[in-house]
């Protein structure tokens, strides 16, 4: 094949390639300018989907989930704003209106289900707080490559500024150790407690995974939840006072 077809086919990939992706984007603008128009109009809970669609077509980012979440506020579905509220705060925590919002969300269902053992672990550290998950594990592992390329470059070359490397290497080390246990913290919980929010009206909780299994309790709309179980259409919660029961699967979602 010559150089020439080459370039050609390659050429032809790359504009392929371009318009597929100014299709998408601009199939995207329509489904949010729609979304816009229907909030507009009142008409929350078709906005809510319009929004959706975008994350099922693999938009994630924390506006456009704060944005569901008002708009399921508005529909008056507070387990459904609860829950993208929290995945908001994923790119977002320090956000006044994200956090004023979710404090409201909250005020709605009371303290029903919200004192999970785990769910507040993170409050003794500051900084998950004000950085977004993502910008915390860059940051540690920026720190941690900066730490560990001044210790090589104090091991090649010795009698480099020994004092000033010694004290760098030493500040990046602490600051290093403090980021690293707050990334661990951050992923020991997102792989540990696995949070989630009723979104019915009552849900009911059972002692066993059948309907026949005796009611415990009737859960309102908005209940924040600990999933620790799962078995068929039924998985096991952990709620208020660390009460454990079955509720019915779609009866929960996981944040």
């Amino acid at each position: 094949m010559s150089l020439k077809r080459c370039l050609l086919i390659v050429c032809l990939l790359l504009v392929s390639a371009l318009s597929a992706s100014a299709a998408t984007t601009t199939d995207r603008d329509a489904l949010y300018a729609s979304a816009l128009t229907a909030f507009d109009q009142g008409l929350y809970g078709k906005a809510a989907d319009s929004l959706t669609q975008l994350v099922d077509d693999g938009v994630s980012n924390g506006p456009l989930f704060y944005d569901i979440g008002v708009c399921r506020l508005h529909e008056g579905k507070i387990g459904m704003a609860r829950l993208w509220f929290d995945r908001a705060s994923y790119y977002m925590p320090a956000d006044p209106d994200l956090r004023q919002n979710a404090v409201y969300t909250a005020s709605q269902v009371g303290t029903s289900g919200d004192d999970i053992a785990g769910s507040t672990i993170l409050n003794i550290l500051l900084l998950p707080e004000y950085l977004s998950t993502p910008m915390l594990f860059a940051l540690t592992a920026c720190c941690s490559l900066l730490f560990w390329g001044v210790l090589i470059f104090r091991r090649v070359w010795p009698k480099a500024a020994a004092s000033a490397l010694g004290a760098l290497s030493g500040l990046l080390g602490g600051i290093a150790f403090f980021l690293i246990v707050c990334s661990s913290v951050v992923a020991w919980q997102n792989l540990c407690f696995h949070q989630g929010y009723i979104v019915v009206s009552q849900a009911a909780v059972r002692t066993g995974n059948t309907q026949s299994a005796t009611l415990l309790d009737q859960l309102p709309d908005g209940t924040a939840v600990r999933i620790v179980g799962r078995m068929e259409k039924y998985v096991r919660i952990q709620y208020e006072d660390k009460k454990e029961g079955w509720v019915q699967k779609e009866d929960v979602l996981e944040r």
